[in-house]
């Protein structure tokens, strides 16, 4: 059986196996696709910068919620490792995980491969950013990771042990590599790697303060991310260009906005970071339903005209 998708063709008019034209990319519902990716993702690095840029210039109440900037996280039951909002973040994408694989599992062949990509990546992403967050419950406070932070590298060793610091190393190049490459399927891992070394071990280890980095992150994923999906070549842009920057890549720094304003009167309430997390991983549900519904009319619609 033959399976075509319309994010997936090079020619302007794409075909199925019997010829049969499936999508002009020149017709205005492709461009209206096109133009609200285009639009979505420009505002992703708008918003990716301008929090950015707030953070580092008025890093300050009442610019910011006095308690996300104690950790640049909100952070609820802070003495509890085992259940503060990055252990409960952890929880939440471990389970998010595991639904993306089955999910992954049962439509792999019948989505597109653009959508199909999204899932399978994210995937990765999801666990490995749970696991940064699980490795930080542990870490003691904002305060107290400054201290390690200043520490030498024998100093760490000392301390910690040779184990724990190698396994927290891991971790850590295990997150920017897998977010990084979520961010940007088509990048080759030759590409990909160095970048995670160069994100993740330097400036991340001894350059940006434990309560920046939510911020440093945050901005470096989007700012990959909307930079790669706007330099995807034209026969890309269609329905999973456009859905995934609308229902995925713009809630999440709008999200960042909502934790650093809400925290202490509304969202420490409620789980703190995790309502960010939990944010993600229901975005990247929501997309996956509409790319399912969008092959089923699709599909419904081949039906029709072969009849």
């Amino acid at each position: 059986m033959c399976k075509v998708s319309i994010d997936e063709q090079p020619q302007s008019k794409s075909n199925n196996c019997d010829g049969e034209q499936l999508v002009d990319v020149t017709s205005p519902e492709f461009k209206q696709w096109r133009a609200s990716g285009n639009i979505a993702h420009t505002m992703v690095l708008i918003n990716a910068v301008c929090f950015m840029g707030s953070v580092l210039l008025f890093n300050e109440a009442p610019y910011f919620d006095a308690k996300w900037l104690e950790e640049g996280f909100c952070v609820s039951n802070k003495e509890t490792p085992h259940f503060n909002s990055h252990a409960l973040s952890f929880y939440a994408d471990a389970v998010a995980t595991v639904f993306l694989f089955l999910a992954y599992r049962k439509y792999n062949g019948i989505l597109s491969e653009q959508c199909i990509d999204h899932i399978y990546l994210n995937m990765f992403g999801v666990f490995m950013h749970g696991l940064g967050h699980l490795m930080i419950a542990f870490a003691g406070n904002a305060e107290e990771q400054s201290a390690k932070q200043q520490m030498s590298i024998q100093e760490r060793l000392n301390e910690d042990g040779p184990k724990t610091v190698i396994v927290q190393t891991l971790i850590l190049l295990g997150f920017w590599i897998a977010l990084l490459k979520a961010s940007m399927p088509k990048v080759s891992m030759k590409y990909t790697v160095p970048m995670a070394l160069f994100l993740g071990s330097l400036p991340s280890q001894f350059l940006v303060k434990p309560e920046f980095g939510f911020t440093y992150t945050q901005t470096v994923l989007l700012l990959a991310a909307s930079f790669n999906q706007l330099n995807l070549p034209l026969e890309k842009k269609g329905y999973v260009y456009s859905t995934f920057a609308v229902v995925v890549a713009c809630p999440v720094g709008l999200v960042g906005w909502l934790e650093s304003q809400t925290c202490g009167d509304f969202l420490i309430k409620y789980g703190g970071h995790l309502i960010y997390d939990g944010g993600i991983c229901v975005s990247l549900f929501v997309f996956l339903l509409l790319c399912i519904n969008h092959e089923t009319q699709k599909s419904d619609a081949m039906k029709v005209k072969t009849l």
